[in-house]
């Protein structure tokens, strides 16, 4: 029987000539999955032999990662700030710029202590962002929208697994199944255009759903939507709050102010890109769009 140093050197020579980008990492990741331990707990089992059944599931699990399945739909489960969220084909796989977010709005809104606050999560996907909000306030209300009926259907088991209550789920298409006024709109939509998506990695191209990635104008068109849409849905002094494109920025704060929206802001990512868009409705009149 093989070792398991001998099955991650076997495994992270195959992923290498798969151009895996970090072939014994994912190989360690399966096979600690495979072993049911920590991945730092490989280091001491080095030597230690592994039973053909478990050798035989983690060689099915390391083809599929060749194949440039995502790491994260093999293993069915990730960690987003601060809940585990299982992942498959019905939803993307949260990013880390979207945990950036996240933990922008809870430092936010925890300084602002507010006694109850609601929140409207736009295209919840997996319920990375509802359901991390959800657990991180307590106190807040929130609402998680997906148009994909079986998105919602993965956003409401992750809720349960995390035992979050404080979270409903709806159907619509952007606004219009929702009612009510929020303190707090967020929303990750799709940003991207075809051409970029066809550049992308396999894992991407080929594995994530592709309406959740790709809009039109030029990645903007569901972005513009929801900025143009927002207002009515936003109580005075609420913030609209979206992940975007990194050429999408000067464009989308042009339309906030013309809307009404004031102050707007660009939030530059941690590579330096800017990437969120932070428009305050204030007391004023909106402007015809």
């Amino acid at each position: 029987m093989p070792t398991v140093l001998v099955l991650l050197d076997q495994a992270m020579h195959f992923l290498q000539h798969r151009q895996v980008q970090q072939p014994r990492s994912d190989a360690e990741w399966i096979l600690a999955d495979v072993l049911g331990c920590r991945r730092c707990d490989l280091y001491t089992l080095l030597e230690k032999s592994v039973d053909q059944v478990a050798v035989s599931e983690f060689r099915t699990l390391v083809g599929r990662r060749g194949r440039r399945e995502p790491l994260q739909y093999i293993l069915e489960v990730s960690d987003f700030y601060n809940v585990s969220l299982r992942n498959d084909g019905r939803a993307l796989i949260p990013r880390p710029e979207t945990e950036e977010l996240v933990e922008f709005i809870v430092d936010v809104w925890k300084k602002k202590a507010p006694s109850h606050v609601r929140i409207l999560d736009l295209g919840t996907g997996s319920g990375a962002i509802g359901i991390a909000l959800a657990k991180a306030l307590p106190e807040s209300e929130v609402m998680a929208i997906d148009i994909d009926s079986n998105a919602l259907k993965l956003a409401l088991e992750n809720a349960e697994s995390n035992c979050v209550s404080n979270i409903s789920f709806r159907l619509s298409d952007w606004f219009e199944n929702v009612e009510g006024c929020f303190d707090l709109v967020v929303a990750n939509p799709p940003y991207l255009t075809q051409e970029e998506v066809r550049g992308a990695e396999p894992e991407v191209r080929d594995y994530e759903p592709i309406g959740a990635l790709c809009s039109d104008q030029g990645g903007i068109a569901d972005l513009l939507k929801i900025l143009r849409q927002a207002w009515v849905f936003m109580t005075s002094g609420a913030s609209l709050i979206l992940e975007m494109g990194s050429n999408h920025g000067n464009l989308l704060k042009e339309e906030a102010l013309k809307l009404g929206f004031c102050p707007v802001q660009i939030r530059r990512d941690v590579s330096g890109r800017p990437r969120f868009l932070i428009a305050d409705r204030g007391t004023g009149v909106p402007l015809e769009p």
